[in-house]
């Protein structure tokens, strides 16, 4: 990680701003909402492992469906982050 990178992210940043830096191609900005929501992907899996389905697959899942969520989340559409990731 860059310096200029480390000084920008902060735990005070809105999901939003990080998004919006995680689209401008900033890893950190995208690993930083992964971090955020991992206990969100936990919960969402949680029923599925509960019926059986592998824990570890799910969990993989459930990080590919965040990735892809902060790739295509809209800032302009006034929708929390994570309502949109949840959903």
């Amino acid at each position: 990680m860059r310096n200029n990178e480390s000084t920008l992210l902060s735990p005070e940043m809105s999901d939003e701003t990080l998004c919006r830096l995680a689209q401008q191609s900033n890893g950190s900005a995208a690993e930083d909402l992964v971090k955020r929501y991992t206990r969100l992907v936990k919960t969402c899996a949680r029923p599925y492992f509960l019926a059986g389905a592998d824990a570890e697959d799910l969990m993989q899942e459930g990080y590919l469906a965040l990735c892809e969520a902060v790739r295509h989340y809209d800032i302009d559409q006034e929708v929390p982050f994570i309502s949109y990731a949840a959903f």
